[in-house]
C-alpha cells in the first residue's frame, strides 16, 4: 500500500465516477444527526436506498451500548469497532455490508463502505492469484463470498474480523498518502470492482 499502487488504481479506473444518486444523497446523509434509536434507524433507511434489498430489522438493538460505542468512535477510538459491528450487523439484515454503510453515515470520516464490487476491486487489486495463492498477513483477505455467513455466527465475526482489517489496511494506506481520504480510496476500490463485474457479465453473455 503506497503511493503507486494507488496510481495504479486510480490509472485502471480512469475518470469513471460512482452512480450520480450516490454523489447526491452522500453529503445529506452524512449530516444526519444521530441521538436517538430513530435516528439511526432512519440511518438505516438512508443507506438502503444505496442497496437492491428491502432490509429486515432482525433482533433488538442494545441502543445505550451502540451510542456509547458510536461516540467513541467519533472521537478516534477504534477499539469499540467489533463490539459495534457485533450489536449492530446482526440487528440491521445480519448484514456487513449494510452495517458498513450505516456506520459510514453516521462516523462519515472513520468508517469505509464495504460490498460486494469492494471485495472485486479489492482482490483484483492485491490478491490477482487468488487469497490462498498469495496469502498475505498484512492485507485484509478477503473470500469471494464475504458477507454471505447466514445464521453461521462464528463465519459472521470472522468476516467482521476480516472487514475491520480491510478497515486498518485503508487507514495505514491514507497515512501513506497523507492527502487521500478513505472514501476516496474505497470509491476507486469500488468503481474497479464494478467495471469487472460488468466486463464479466457482458463476457458470460457472448459466450
Amino acid at each position: 500500500m503506497n503511493r503507486e499502487k494507488y496510481d495504479e488504481l486510480s490509472e485502471r479506473v480512469g475518470d469513471q465516477e460512482i452512480d450520480r444518486w450516490y454523489i447526491k444523497s452522500q453529503e445529506v446523509f452524512r449530516k444526519q444527526s444521530v441521538q436517538t434509536e430513530d435516528d439511526f434507524i432512519k440511518l438505516v433507511a438512508f443507506a438502503y436506498s444505496w442497496m437492491p434489498t428491502i432490509p429486515e430489522w432482525r433482533g433488538e438493538l442494545d441502543w445505550n451500548t451502540c451510542s456509547k460505542a458510536l461516540e467513541d468512535l467519533k472521537k478516534g477510538n477504534l477499539t469499540v469497532r467489533k463490539e459495534l459491528l457485533r450489536l449492530t450487523v446482526p440487528c440491521i439484515n445480519n448484514s456487513i455490508v449494510g452495517a458498513s454503510k450505516v456506520l459510514h453515515f453516521a462516523c462519515p470520516d472513520r468508517v469505509p463502505i464495504i460490498d460486494s464490487n469492494v471485495v472485486i476491486g479489492w482482490r483484483a487489486l492485491f490478491f490477482p492469484l487468488g487469497v490462498r495463492r498469495q496469502s498475505s498477513n498484512e492485507m485484509a483477505a478477503l473470500p469471494v463470498d464475504f458477507g454471505a455467513y447466514g445464521s453461521n455466527e462464528e463465519k459472521r465475526n470472522r468476516h467482521i474480523d476480516l472487514y475491520v482489517k480491510y478497515w486498518d489496511n485503508l487507514l495505514s494506506w491514507c497515512g501513506v498518502l497523507g492527502d487521500v481520504s478513505i472514501r476516496d480510496i474505497e470509491t476507486k476500490i469500488y468503481i474497479l470492482g464494478k467495471q469487472i463485474s460488468e466486463e464479466v457479465k457482458q463476457a458470460n453473455q457472448v459466450s
